[in-house]
């Protein structure tokens, strides 16, 4: 069995095996002999445009989507990017020394419903603007120095989702700004210099104070909400201020459990501060927690002892979380408007890029709004 190897005439000849082993051995040595031919390999995009026989800058135009161009052209180079698998160099641009349109997100925790809700919310609306997000997590040990690892990965500028109470990250924060990388919180953070756009929490306790205190209940149990971390301060203002509005002392219709249970999941936390606050003396008739979930916990706790709500109880949650919805009795809450304050804080910080000026000191509070559902009624004496 011969073979011709190219047109010169230049072959090999397999003889002296049997006939289904010649072909086995044939086959064999055109393999070694024949190479498949090799797949093209493109690194760069200046090899693109010499392959496909274009100036390099009518091919960045055609891989970054601009219009203008011949659809023959276009054709030309996604049929070869298609063939390759060639992918642009996402990091060619911060080489070059210009924008690496990312941004980073500081996570506080991937364990809070709302807060991975508002992280979506962020991410989803700097990819409509063209930016990419770099999403880390205070969890994450390996990256305690955040100014390092954002400055490592470029990143134009940083948003912080979550409730963040490092007594370091004050300085981390005033670092960034020094080298030009401006920042938001989504929510507040224990530094005058740093910039928040947040729900007002304050109003929103307020709105739910007054709330209960228009259906006769003039003790409030409170439920994850202590004076521990700012955002629950801002709670704490609120509620106190409905209180001292109706000539009513907070210190007495403010009522806290003196060890609660530890916190490792919300819904186990409300059923068990339901259940402490009912061995307890003159429990209250009404209960405000830190959020839906924590809210609905306490709901089925009362429901075990036998309570009502809100015929003997009335509980009332925050964020309106689809939790707080479904529930039943659905959960009278406060709208956390996670949306709302997702995309100003996203404006917020692109407006400094834009401007080239790094804020600090600024804040931005939204209004909440009181969502009354069927957990709430008039008070049991």
């Amino acid at each position: 069995m011969c073979y011709a190897l190219n047109p010169m005439g230049v072959g090999v000849c397999l003889t002296g095996f049997p006939p289904g082993l010649n072909r086995r051995v044939s086959h064999f040595f055109l393999k070694k002999i024949i190479p498949e031919p090799a797949r093209l390999t493109i690194r760069t995009t200046a090899e693109l445009a010499k392959h496909v026989g274009l100036s390099r800058a009518t091919v960045s135009r055609i891989l970054n989507g601009h219009s203008g161009i011949k659809q023959k052209n276009i054709e030309r180079v996604m049929r070869v990017v298609d063939e390759t698998g060639f992918s642009p160099n996402p990091y060619s641009n911060i080489l070059r020394g210009k924008r690496s349109a990312t941004i980073a997100v500081y996570l506080s925790s991937f364990k809070q419903h709302a807060v991975v809700q508002k992280l979506a919310d962020v991410v989803h609306r700097l990819a409509k603007v063209g930016y990419t997000a770099l999403i880390e997590t205070a969890e994450n040990a390996d990256h305690a120095d955040i100014t390092r690892w954002i400055m490592r990965m470029r990143a134009e500028g940083v948003i912080f989702v979550g409730q963040h109470t490092d007594s370091g990250l004050a300085a981390q924060v005033r670092e960034l700004a020094a080298a030009g990388v401006p920042h938001v919180f989504t929510e507040n953070f224990s530094d005058a210099k740093a910039n928040i756009v947040t729900l007002d929490r304050t109003q929103g306790l307020e709105l739910a104070a007054n709330h209960l205190l228009d259906l006769g209940h003039r003790r409030i149990g409170l439920m994850g909400i202590s004076d521990k971390v700012p955002v629950e301060v801002a709670r704490l203002i609120g509620l106190r201020r409905a209180l001292e509005a109706r000539k009513l002392d907070p210190a007495s219709a403010l009522v806290s459990v003196g060890d609660p249970p530890a916190r490792v999941s919300n819904m186990i936390f409300g059923r068990e501060m339901a259940q402490r606050f009912a061995s307890g003396p003159r429990m209250p008739t009404a209960f405000v927690t830190v959020n839906d979930e924590i809210a609905f916990g306490a709901i089925e706790g009362f429901r075990t002892l036998g309570l009502a709500v809100p015929g003997n109880v009335s509980v009332i949650g925050f964020n309106n979380e689809d939790i707080a919805k479904f529930a039943s009795p659905s959960i009278t809450t406060i709208d956390a408007e996670i949306e709302a304050t997702a995309a100003a804080a996203v404006d917020f910080l692109l407006s400094q890029l834009l401007k080239g000026v790094v804020i600090s000191a600024r804040s931005r509070l939204l209004p909440s709004r009181l969502v009354v559902r069927e957990s709430t009624g008039p008070a049991n004496r």
